[in-house]
C-alpha cells in the first residue's frame, strides 16, 4: 500500500493481517519500525483504525472497486493525509 502524508509525498507501506479469533493488523512504514494498528473496526465496507506516529492519527477508509482499501487518516493536529491498502498479490 501507501501513505501520503499531508506533505504530499507517497511512501511505501506494508500490512501484515491476521484473522485468527480476531483482527489484528500490523503497519509497517517504509523505514520505520512496524507498528501495530488499534481500535479495528471493520464494518460492510468500511475500515477505521487508529495507530500511533508521534501522535495519535485515526483512519477511516473505504473498499474500492480494485479490492483496495483506501481514506483519509487524520492527527491530533487535523492534519489529514490519505492511505491506501492494496489488496494482497498473487
Amino acid at each position: 500500500g501507501t501513505m501520503v502524508p499531508p506533505e504530499g509525498t507517497a511512501t511505501p507501506v506494508a500490512f501484515e493481517v491476521v484473522s485468527d479469533g480476531g483482527l489484528a493488523i500490523t503497519m509497517t512504514v517504509e523505514g520505520t519500525t512496524p507498528r501495530p494498528l488499534e481500535t479495528i473496526v471493520l464494518d460492510g465496507d468500511r475500515l477505521a483504525f487508529s495507530f500511533q506516529m508521534g501522535t495519535d492519527v485515526r483512519c477511516e477508509l473505504e473498499r474500492q472497486e480494485d479490492g483496495a482499501y483506501r481514506g483519509p487518516c487524520s492527527s491530533a493536529d487535523v492534519r489529514t493525509g490519505t492511505l491506501t491498502m492494496e489488496p494482497p498479490s498473487g
